[in-house]
């Protein structure tokens, strides 16, 4: 497989593996996995078509995982009555489908090349509920990477249009509450994507370092990603149709 089948495709993004190994499993072309969260605006169908159609001319297999669990339940925990939460969390999920659709439409460079999975996919999947058993066993405990995780979710609290006022102690608890299964829903991906899809090697590739990720990566503690597990923080280089570097 070549991994520069066009040199404009191949220069489309700056790709900055986080470690020496990661850089080795980037450099074999194996496997890319892409998680796409429904809440970030980053994900517009061009932006993601783009990226699809880089990482078909990088890696042999591509993997898109969308991550919709726990979304019902913070809405829930914003105030919404549970039918209308689902209602709500079925919409941004479906939405969220939507573009990932059009853009494997606009990138479909290479047929069967690209899959395209829920995260709740998995919730029934021995190997991933086995890679999730270790994370929350290690969220169980105070240590650097349980500090991580709970920086990302403070980080995303901070920043929800949706988040109860300080007051209300009890909503803003089952918020964190829910904020923590979904970063432990989505740590399986970052340390052993070998192992649950059954590729020899993978990177999972996103625009930027969150707080886990490099706790996970550069550091020696628990969970330690699997031999053959990388991560690379890739960003674009081409602009978008208005002109702006994205």
């Amino acid at each position: 497989m070549g991994r520069f089948d066009s040199a404009g495709v191949a220069e489309m993004f700056r790709v900055r593996p986080l470690t020496a190994r990661s850089e080795g499993i980037w450099q074999d072309g194996d496997h890319a996995l892409i998680g796409v969260s429904t809440g970030n605006s980053y994900f517009s169908t061009h932006r993601l078509a783009t990226l699809l159609r880089w990482a078909q001319h990088q890696f042999r297999r591509v993997d898109v995982i969308c991550a919709d669990t726990q979304i019902d339940t913070m809405y829930r925990a914003s105030g919404y009555e549970p039918a209308e939460a689902a209602r709500r969390a079925k919409r941004r999920v479906s939405a969220t489908r939507r573009r990932i659709r059009g853009a494997l439409r606009a990138s479909a460079v290479v047929g069967g090349r690209v899959q395209s999975h829920l995260l709740s996919d998995f919730l029934s999947d021995e190997s991933y509920m086995r890679v999730r058993e270790q994370v929350r066993e290690a969220l169980r405990t105070e240590t650097p990477f349980t500090r991580a995780c709970e920086k990302m979710v403070d980080g995303f609290l901070a920043n929800n249009s949706d988040t109860p006022e300080c007051g209300d102690t009890e909503r803003r608890d089952a918020q964190w509450r829910a904020g923590m299964t979904y970063v432990s829903n989505e740590m399986p991906f970052l340390i052993d994507t070998p192992g649950i899809l059954g590729v020899p090697s993978s990177l999972s590739v996103y625009h930027l370092l969150p707080p886990a990720v490099e706790e996970l990566y550069c550091a020696a503690g628990v969970p330690a990603p699997a031999t053959r597990q990388g991560f690379a923080v890739v960003t674009p280089r081409v602009p978008d149709p208005n002109g702006r570097e994205k």
